[in-house]
């Protein structure tokens, strides 16, 4: 029967039903799709066989959500692990696994389903202790091009256990190494084919087993399993390769214990090796490019270590005495793989300095015009010189000159905007004037993107010399490294001669550090500065250009110029012998200069900046007569600090359980709010960039903040993750701003300040503010002001009635906002958003509520996009609307589900109300916030189609290769089983009916991954011997992403 003919009888099938107009519509577009002269007339995507492709990398955990990306492909499968004790050891993450699902390498552990690791078009989301432990670093693995037929090299998939001694599972081509996990609490295993029959080998330390009850053949075209991966009901996952000339290879070697020993004939130079002894319970290690040299990882959640394999060769590894990897007489079994491309760059860096006079109070610097990714601050008085950079997990700031672990409350907070200044005296001592420098676009290991003259990354110690760092996408030319432990940092630059580095300490250059800068990166020592054991080193690095340089000059002994090839903004001095490091930024007056150390300022040293080149004075810093006995690093401003626009857009996403990226809203957020529209936690949460890095405060309740990282603000966008925030399957709306500038031409301004304890406290928004409100970091209720209420009133977001004592807020004066004892709690910490009334954009003011159903409130001046009402009289909570409520379905701030009959609508010059005396209480005072600006979405291009074709067997199935991320996919079979759905907004694994009046089920339609969907084992999609005919569509338009097609939308909204 032609596809064609079978498509028309499910047609009249479902005609029977009494389906609707729209889903005909769409099965006649079913029945074009199969038909192929149609299909390539139109254009239509088919599937494509797929093209092996690997690649390699590290992070550095953050402790909310880290996004990896520019792998230059779309991932099918990934493999990381912690360098140290990290969770559970590795974890592993496949398109054949239910979409929240990672499986345990190294452990008996079963799957885990909160969504440690999310594939992405072109990388991959980590979040959670298993993946993302704040400043462990990570090593990860990932390979895509699963192709299940005899053109294939690597297969992904699944299948379900059904009991019997024995079961084949077909992969379409002979394989040379298979790994599986079940996903109960049961051990992963694998074989090659270096094994005999009836061999499995384990990640973990486990002695081989040699009975079949893992595994017994590799067959020609799968591999067939025993009793063990093969328990009835049992879902088990898969990955296949066949060994490939040049990027696979399966082998095996007898160990003879000594060190140094090459393991020759693999036939390439691997990207990725893992090695286990078969004989002795040690655990299997891998070896990957970023393991740079003796550092192996353990699939168990052990540190690394030395000694095992010790470096990846042209045609092989080395292996040192460790029985792990050459165990003396015991066989070794090894998989290696190959075909990762070297990193490339593009673009130069971005640069601007400033300065800012310490309070004592948190503050933010932004409009930078850039993400910055270095951050240097130092003071006018006796402090260290800081920095800290975008790959430091959390509230992390290291010492340049001091040898000392990093600290809290410095540079808190990289947001992608601007910085936030903590409260530490190092970089906030009140009064004392402080200089910064920021630097953007630098290559880093998350994106595997960025300029070809800056860098920042991090390594993981091992004590060993002659250590190279490698796969910089550049030669840098200078370079500096810092621990996080308790030593000084060090930097060498392509003028330093044999092995010596400098310090910013008052030491003369020192060898065994930074040994030598390479092609693509750097060699190190044994010094602790640079390479103790099992710790974690940070580091930044330049390369020459038009705005960045490097030199050697000979002290006189008298004031004189050095010619530069451009205008410095900001330079490094330092003697070579035991004297301290200076700097200088183009905004220092007079012939001072900044040491590095916690010692007063230096006069008459580096003394200023001419149009080519720097002045010095006679000071030992910069001028002792010598020969070549000073070095230099000069950068100069790329660009100016912007000034703020204020900007607002709302939206909403439904829950997926993972992590979520929320982007397109054509600005930076400064603050962004979130609510569920049903119970999700404790309510509203509220994100700025003044809040340390990984912490989001409460609205709705007394609640402390939470330090997860729920809320991650992005460069267009935010994301997402954790209860309260990302529930599978439940809608949030949200509603974001930007522009924040706390200065007399503002208009929306968040910070953060330190109580001092004293009945009233000023606070400086640069403007006079129309409302405030705050919200203290502990377990405390946020309360908020407007112009439009008496002195000493506050406003609760929760069902509490309204404080008129003052202990709250006193005054909105000229320039800021005065609050009382209760919002000024000795180092209590508050955080604060401000806003002043603008024409179109914001408004507030105040009604007297009646018991009139389908009230219009006037007089906002235009129609808002988001709007807060409060009744001031009654123990009831706050209520708002936006754009995505549509209409008569207002949200409380309390973890409380949406509402009827309070704000109704929003309106041309204003809002309705219902009758609830939440926003229309009869005789009671309401006081309402209006905002407005938020822009209509666009959207562009067409959607993309693919379809086809299966036979169900009864497990799971994966289908890669659709050459787009699809968005809805419909599945239907030749029986009478109904036609069903899935849409990428649907949390988790749920699939939906077309013509069936029931709940969504699981085991439909598992998941929609990058460039795949997986077919679970459910039988309305999956009955063994029934033809499915499948249809996959993407580029629709969807609130995720805020763009998509013209002509194709996907979206969900909570009914009224």
């Amino acid at each position: 029967m032609s596809s064609v003919h079978k498509l028309s009888h499910i047609f009249q099938h479902l005609i029977r039903r009494r389906f609707v107009f729209l889903l005909v519509a769409l099965l006649l577009v079913l029945i074009v799709v199969f038909h192929n002269p149609i299909a390539q007339f139109l254009g239509i995507t088919r599937v494509e066989a797929a093209a092996y492709q690997m690649q390699t990398g590290y992070y550095v955990g953050s402790g909310a959500s880290n996004e990896i990306s520019g792998l230059g492909f779309t991932p099918e499968v990934v493999i990381l692990k912690a360098d140290t004790v990290g969770g559970t050891g590795a974890i592993m993450k496949t398109t054949g696994m239910p979409k929240n699902n990672v499986a345990y390498l190294g452990v008996a552990t079963a799957d885990n389903t909160t969504a440690q690791i999310q594939l992405t078009p072109n990388g991959f989301i980590v979040t959670g202790t298993l993946s993302d432990t704040i400043n462990n670093s990570y090593t990860w693995v990932a390979f895509s091009g699963s192709d299940c037929s005899t053109d294939g090299r690597l297969c992904v998939g699944s299948y379900t256990g059904d009991g019997i001694a024995t079961k084949a599972i077909a992969t379409g081509f002979d394989p040379d190494l298979v790994v599986v996990k079940q996903s109960t609490a049961v051990l992963a295993n694998w074989r090659s084919s270096a094994m005999p029959n009836n061999y499995a080998q384990f990640f973990s330390a486990t002695l081989e087993d040699t009975s079949g009850v893992y595994f017994t053949t590799l067959d020609a075209t799968g591999f067939t399993v025993g009793a063990t991966n093969n328990a009835s009901g049992g879902t088990y996952y898969f990955v296949a390769f066949k060994e490939v000339a040049g990027v696979i290879d399966v082998g095996t070697y007898t160990g003879n214990t000594s060190d140094n020993r090459s393991i020759p004939d693999v036939g390439f130079r691997p990207d990725w090796l893992f090695t286990k002894n078969a004989s002795v319970a040690v655990g299997a290690v891998y070896s990957l490019n970023e393991s740079y040299g003796d550092n192996s990882s353990y699939f168990t959640d052990t540190a690394n270590l030395v000694n095992a394999v010790q470096a990846l060769e042209a045609d092989g590894f080395q292996v040192g005495t460790s029985n792990t990897a050459n165990g003396n007489t015991n066989t070794h079994y090894y998989a290696a793989f190959g075909g990762a491309i070297d990193p490339t760059a593009q673009g130069t860096f971005t640069a601007v300095s400033g300065t800012y006079v310490g309070d004592g109070n948190a503050r933010v610097i932004s409009n930078l015009g850039f993400e910055p990714d270095l951050v240097i601050v130092k003071a006018s008085s006796t402090q260290q010189a800081v920095f800290s950079t975008s790959i430091m997990g959390g509230d992390s700031t290291a010492y340049l000159g001091s040898a000392t672990a990093n600290f809290a409350g410095g540079i808190t907070t990289l947001s992608p905007n601007g910085f936030t200044i903590g409260n530490h005296a190092t970089v906030n001592t009140n009064g004392v004037e402080y200089v910064w420098t920021a630097y953007g676009n630098a290559w880093n290991p998350e994106t595997n993107t960025g300029s070809q003259d800056f860098v920042i990354g991090a390594y993981y110690g091992n004590g060993l010399d002659n250590r190279n760092i490698t796969r910089l996408p550049f030669r840098p030319d200078l370079l500096t490294v810092k621990r996080s432990g308790a030593t000084q940092g060090v930097w060498r630059s392509s003028e330093h001669v044999g092995d010596v580095s400098s310090y910013f300490h008052a030491l003369a250059d020192g060898a065994n550090q930074v040994q030598i800068l390479t092609d693509d990166g750097f060699q190190l020592g044994t010094l602790a500065n640079v390479n103790a054991a099992a710790n974690l080193y940070w580091y930044f690095g330049f390369a020459t250009g038009t705005s960045f340089a490097v030199g050697t000059y000979s002290g006189t002994g008298v004031a004189h110029n050095i010619g530069t090839s451009f205008e410095p903004d900001h330079a490094w001095v330092k003697q070579t012998g035991a004297i301290q490091g200076v700097l200088r930024t183009a905004s220092t007056t007079g012939s001072t200069s900044f040491p590095f150390l916690n010692t007063a300022l230096v006069q008459n040293a580096l003394t200023g900046f001419y149009a080519n080149g720097f002045s010095v004075g006679t000071g030992a810093e910069a001028n002792t007569l010598g020969a070549n006995n000073y070095r230099y690093a000069i950068w100069a401003d790329t660009t100016s600090l912007g000034t703020a626009t204020y900007e607002t857009q709302t939206g909403y996403y439904v829950g997926d359980g993972g992590v979520k990226n929320i982007s397109g809203l054509g600005f930076t957020p400064d603050m962004v709010i979130i609510k569920a529209n049903t119970t999700a936690g404790t309510g509203a949460v509220w994100k700025t960039v003044a809040m340390p890095q990984n912490n989001t405060a409460y609205l709705g309740s007394a609640t402390a903040d939470s330090a997860a990282g729920l809320i991650v603000l992005t460069s267009d966008g935010f994301r997402v993750v954790g209860t309260g925030v990302n529930d599978i399957n439940n809608r949030f709306t949200w509603v974001a701003f930007s522009g924040s500038e706390c200065s007399s031409s503002g208009i929306f301004c968040v910070g953060r300040y330190t109580g001092d304890g004293v009945a009233t406290k000023a606070v400086t928004t640069g403007f006079q503010p129309d409302l405030v409100w705050v919200k203290q970091s502990t377990a405390v209720v946020p309360t908020w002001r407007s112009s439009s209420m008496p002195l000493n009133y506050a406003q609760y977001f929760s069902a509490t009635a309204q404080n008129t004592t003052g202990t709250f807020f006193t005054t909105l004066g000229a320039t800021g906002f005065t609050v009382g004892a209760t919002h000024n709690v000795n180092a209590g910490v508050y955080y604060y958003a401000t806003f002043k009334e603008s024409v179109g954009a914001v408004d507030v003011g105040t009604y007297t509520g009646n018991p009139s159903d389908n009230r219009s409130i006037p007089g906002v001046g235009f129609r808002p996009d988001w709007l807060f009402t409060k009744n001031a009289n009654v123990a009831v909570g706050a209520v708002y609307s936006l754009n995505e409520s549509y209409g008569d379905s207002a949200s409380y701030f309390a973890d409380t589900a949406n509402l009827v009959n309070a704000v109704q609508a929003l309106e041309a010059d204003g809002f309705q109300v219902g009758t609830s005396n939440t926003a229309n209480g009869n005789t009671n005072t309401h006081y309402y916030a209006a905002f407005g600006g938020a822009t209509a979405p666009v959207a562009n291009g067409t959607y993309q189609m693919n379809s086809g074709s299966y036979v169900g067997t009864g497990n799971a199935l994966v289908f890669s290769d659709l050459g787009f991320e699809p968005d809805l996919i419909i599945v239907k079979g030749d029986t009478t089983q109904a036609g069903v759905f899935s849409t990428r907004i649907m949390g988790g694994n749920s699939t939906a009916y077309l013509d069936s009046p029931n709940i969504n089920f699981a085991g439909g339609i598992t998941s929609l991954q990058s460039e795949s969907f997986s077919i679970g084992t459910d039988a309305t999609v999956n009955t063994s011997g029934v033809t499915y005919y499948w249809t996959a569509f993407g580029n629709a338009w969807n609130p995720d992403t805020n763009s998509g097609a013209a002509d194709f939308v996907i979206g969900a909204y909570y009914g009224n």
